[in-house]
Formats: C-alpha cells, sequence, structure tokens
C-alpha cells in the first residue's frame, strides 16, 4: 500500500493494510517455490524479482499529463484517482499464480522457452520483447535489471487490469480496453525519462535508471487512433 506520489501512499495504505496482511499470514508463503516461466530460470534464480504493483489513473488535462515529466513529484496536486489494481487484495495469484499456471498463455510462453526472451517485436499478448514473457501474470519476474523488471511487472498488472484479466485475479475497477504493443510507458520516479516501447532493449533506456528506494513510478501511454469528419 506504499506510494511515492503525494497523498495516494497514505489511501491505499489505508485500503490493503489489514486486507493485505492478513491474506499473507493466511496463504503462509515462507518456501514456497515460485516461477516467472523466464528462459533464465533453470540457470539461476539470483536475478528473481518481486514487487507489489498499483494501477490507478487520473482525471489529466492534455496539459498536465505533459507537464508531468518535467515537473517535481512533490509539488504536483492531484485529483482523486481511480483505482483498478492493487496487488495486496490479489495476493494469492499475485504470489502463487494458481489460475496463471493453468492458462493456455503460460503453457505457451512456457513452451516457447529462449524464444521469449529475444523475440522482437512482441509477440501480441504473450511476450514482451527483450524483457520476457507476459505470462504468467505475477509478481515474481526473473531479470538482471531491477528496473526493466519494474517496467514488466507494471505491463503485466495493466494487463490484469483490462478485460483481458480476469482469470482468478481480483480487480477492483476493470480497465475498459485492453493493452497493446503500440502502447508505451514512461518513466516518473526515481528519474522522468522519455517514453520507450514495449519490450524495447534495456540497452537504449534503462542505464543509471535504478531507485534507491526499491520504488518506481510509472505512466502507461495508450495508443489511439482518431479520425476527423
Amino acid at each position: 500500500g506504499d506510494s511515492v506520489i503525494p497523498g495516494v501512499g497514505t489511501m491505499l495504505s489505508e485500503l490493503t493494510g489489514k486486507t493485505g496482511k492478513a491474506l499473507l499470514s493466511t496463504l503462509g508463503l515462507a518456501g514456497i517455490p515460485v516461477t516467472s516461466g523466464s528462459s533464465s530460470e533453470a540457470a539461476s534464480k539470483t536475478n528473481t524479482r518481486f514487487a507489489e504493483v498499483h494501477v490507478y489513473s487520473f482525471p489529466f488535462s492534455v496539459n498536465t499529463a505533459a507537464f508531468i515529466p518535467c515537473a517535481s513529484l512533490s509539488s504536483i496536486t492531484l485529483p482523486f484517482p481511480t483505482i483498478h489494481y492493487i496487488s495486496e487484495l490479489d495476493s494469492i495469484e499475485w504470489r502463487l499464480g494458481i489460475f496463471e499456471a493453468l492458462h493456455p498463455k503460460s503453457l505457451l510462453a512456457a513452451s516457447l522457452g529462449p524464444i521469449c526472451s529475444v523475440v522482437s517485436p512482441i509477440t501480441p499478448g504473450l511476450c514482451m520483447g527483450y524483457w520476457g514473457p507476459l505470462y504468467p501474470r505475477r509478481g515474481y519476474f526473473i531479470h538482471g535489471s531491477e528496473v526493466v523488471a519494474s517496467a514488466s511487472l507494471s505491463y503485466r498488472a495493466v494487463s490484469i487490469s483490462s478485460l483481458e484479466g480476469f482469470f482468478g485475479h481480483v480487480v477492483l475497477m476493470p480497465l475498459v480496453w485492453s493493452p497493446s504493443e503500440r502502447d508505451k510507458l514512461q518513466l516518473l520516479y526515481p528519474l522522468p525519462s522519455g517514453c520507450i516501447k514495449i519490450g524495447q532493449n534495456p540497452a537504449t533506456w534503462e542505464f543509471a535508471k535504478t531507485s534507491f528506494t526499491g520504488k518506481y513510478v510509472w505512466v502507461y501511454w495508450r495508443h489511439r487512433e482518431c479520425c476527423l469528419w
């Protein structure tokens, strides 16, 4: 329930504090083996990453959205967000992925092995290009870079929150659209950066972006096409 955005962290903590802890104590997670579907899993688990993820939207105006990447987060006054997904409230699937393990796309991603982590452009709805597999959509991800893992988990959470997400997950407010490989991500914290494509080669954007607090804020940009008559 934590966040670096002023006001949001307090709200999320109140919402997830008791519920999240109760779920975790019930699961008894210590010693339970986990998997991310990554092709590097068989070699080593030293790069296993885990993070809680929250998906929420704001009624930003165009001018506000364009201003944020250059602003200080502490100086931004944000309206009350719409909360779509909180991983603490989805503890069973976000940690264990019981239903996710049975998802046909999880089985296919595992069968692709190393191909899934190097294919580019990304395989729609299955692989995230250079980042690795989209499925199974849970909080464990194996990658040498914490920054890439945070971007990958963010994309997984958006996928869960979308209309494709109802596969055993707890979603508070579904998104009314499905994520696309044409969408983009933009890092706001710890270091405001430019937009990147989903699955983009980390060598082109990841350097010196690691957060000292382990927290990251990503803005998800949805690709839209409009026709004017």
